[in-house]
């Protein structure tokens, strides 16, 4: 990004159209100084030998530097939910779209030979239990044997466990949503005869949703699991998350780390698939919000803006941007307050005496 700040600053257009701006911008204080100006230097006031520029007070104020990314969002979980048991779907109240809570019914196999079933372990246990009970009775008055009574609570065992077997056979014949979510797609229809293991739908949970990107090894180790993240989406709304997974292992290609952003989505409004542009805060600085316009290069290629001191010479102020705004930056590198020069900053040297005109709340002021 900074090299391509640095072409924009040094391309002959951008020199050309400046010089336009400056001898248009009525710097001089009069048509008169400024048909007077030469083409390389600005006018000089009368009786004067010293260039005019305009100028501007900036106090600094506390800015974040962020790290900006781009990623998009990925549901938290998909879970295709499968039939425990074989039968023939009897109903199947849901639709793609349908919204579900945890233990909703999705397929409804047949019921009705599995009632029966039931209906009879539980005959089968009652006999069992009375044949049982009765043996219990006549070894009392020592009518019975110990086998005998062995061998009828075996039976009974065996009932009771039929029963079981078939009331759990009864419970898997409703197949329910494990989690809440949205039904993303059906995969049985009323009718179909499933096997155990064959799908009925696939439920989509939403909440958290998570935002995936990756990080660049320059800045790998500027992000921490927990850290918070601002987001916004490609429709403009904008939300909040934390960093929930930084990976360990890059990709080959591009050398980039994957990251995972978890958003809360409780009414499941975010969908997956959206792009997000993502804000990462990394640190907080004292920085001065400037225009592109103001910013030059130095004889060594380093980026920064000239300012007038007290003396009203020219100093040029190495700067670092803190964060790109829609029209212009944040920079940190200058002093709490100082006069930046705004206008005439390309036509100054270093420890040049200059005279200056600057806005302070609306006036203008030499």
């Amino acid at each position: 990004m900074l090299q391509s700040w640095r072409q924009k600053l040094i391309g002959p257009a951008a020199v050309a159209v400046f010089a336009a701006v400056w001898l248009s911008s009525g710097i001089f204080g009069g048509s008169d100084e400024g048909n007077q100006a030469d083409a390389g230097r600005a006018a000089k006031a009368p009786g004067q030998s010293d260039t005019w520029v305009r100028t501007r007070v900036s106090h600094a104020r506390p800015q974040s530097k962020e790290l900006v990314l781009r990623g998009r969002t990925r549901s938290k979980r998909s879970v295709t939910v499968r039939a425990e048991t074989v039968g023939q779907v009897a109903s199947r109240p849901v639709e793609n779209g349908t919204r579900v809570a945890i233990g909703d019914l999705l397929c409804q196999l047949e019921l009705l030979a599995r009632r029966e079933r039931v209906r009879e372990s539980q005959d089968a246990v009652t006999l069992a239990t009375l044949e049982y009970e009765g043996l219990i009775s006549l070894r009392e008055q020592g009518l019975q044997r110990e086998l005998s009574i062995a061998e009828s609570k075996s039976r009974l065992s065996a009932a009771q466990r039929q029963l079981a077997a078939n009331q759990l056979e009864l419970t898997k014949s409703a197949i329910t949503a494990p989690l809440p979510g949205f039904v993303e797609e059906t995969h049985a229809e009323v009718g179909d005869y499933l096997q155990a293991g064959s799908p009925c739908a696939t439920i989509l949970n939403l909440d958290p949703i998570n935002v995936e990107a990756a990080v660049t090894e320059q800045h790998y180790r500027s992000i921490q699991v927990g850290s918070a993240a601002n987001l916004t989406l490609v429709d403009g709304r904008k939300v909040k998350g934390a960093i929930t997974f930084v990976g360990k292992q890059s990709n080959d290609e591009s050398r980039t780390f994957p990251i995972e952003i978890s958003v809360p989505n409780p009414d499941f409004e975010i969908s997956s698939g959206l792009s997000a542009e993502i804000q990462i805060p990394l640190s907080t600085h004292s920085a001065h919000r400037v225009s592109m316009s103001y910013v030059v290069l130095n004889a060594d290629g380093e980026m920064g803006v000239r300012t007038i001191d007290n003396s009203r010479r020219v100093r040029f102020h190495r700067i670092d941007v803190v964060k790109e705004v829609g029209d212009g930056l944040w920079v940190s590198g200058l002093p709490e307050e100082v006069t930046l020069i705004t206008v005439g900053q390309e036509f100054v040297a270093e420890g040049e005496r200059v005279e200056f005109r600057h806005q302070i709340r609306g006036s203008t002021a030499q």
